[in-house]
């Protein structure tokens, strides 16, 4: 298991720039996958069992808290804080200045775990979904119309940039027919937020394409963004232009 990070940062005004790392979540669970999983540990405990306990324990520890006590547990520890300003000794508790909220620790258990043995990966994370404006095939030297295997492409917009390093990031031609195939593009240049450039595969077959890219999103979900214009392979964009619309003739019954 890879964790992935990213650096950001801080914002401080120093002259020169720090930056602070930040875990990319790679997965998202909730009671039902934990229930899952706990289930599924070997255990002789059922499904229901593992959610009944789980259903008690959150009663509970709402009841306790709501009594002003502080749980301790080995995985975290809850208690009670009150958030907002006394600007006097005197003043006291006001609903619509103050708030109580619970504040979660981490317990005993995970304050002795270790994660030191895990790998890290650093990757590059957009803030945003790439957001395609313009293809250029430079072979042809058309804008959002034509596809030259074996070509270079440019693809401008915002926040295309793109982690080579991991393989569910990249540069798709997406065919437009029932199977809508996807071809992955080997060979990119420029990776930059507003620019790619980039090599059309040599083999890309005859058809209709549009372009996606594949990105990371800050809180680590997958991103992607298409093209909303159409590419024709050269063949096909011939037979295309080559096509006239006949009108009907006239009858002479009109």
């Amino acid at each position: 298991m890879t964790i992935k990070y990213a650096l950001y940062p801080t914002n401080f005004g120093s002259k020169k720039p720090t930056y602070y790392a930040r875990v990319i979540t790679s997965q998202l669970l909730d009671t039902e996958d934990i229930i899952e999983i706990v289930a599924k540990r070997g255990t002789t405990v059922t499904h229901t069992d593992v959610r009944s306990v789980i259903d008690i324990l959150s009663r509970v520890i709402e009841d306790k808290l709501a009594e002003g006590a502080s749980i301790h547990l080995p995985f975290a520890n809850f208690s009670l804080t009150i958030k907002g300003q006394f600007n006097e000794f005197s003043d006291k508790f006001n609903h619509r200045l103050h708030t109580i909220t619970p504040t979660v620790n981490k317990g005993k258990l995970l304050k002795k775990a270790t994660f030191k043995h895990l790998p890290a990966q650093k990757i590059r994370i957009p803030k945003k979904h790439p957001h395609l404006i313009t293809f250029k095939d430079l072979a042809s030297g058309t804008n959002n119309d034509m596809i030259t295997p074996g070509g270079l492409g440019i693809l401008l917009g915002y926040n295309l940039a793109i982690d080579l390093l991991d393989p569910t990031q990249g540069i798709y031609l997406v065919k437009k027919d029932k199977k809508k195939i996807q071809y992955p593009v080997p060979d990119i240049g420029k990776n930059e937020d507003s620019e790619l450039i980039f090599k059309i595969p040599d083999d890309l077959e005859k058809g209709i394409y549009t372009c996606k890219v594949c990105t990371m999103l800050r809180d680590g979900t997958p991103g992607s963004g298409k093209l909303v214009y159409t590419l024709a392979h050269p063949s096909v964009h011939r037979r295309r232009k080559s096509t006239t619309i006949r009108r009907p003739r006239n009858s002479g019954n009109d």
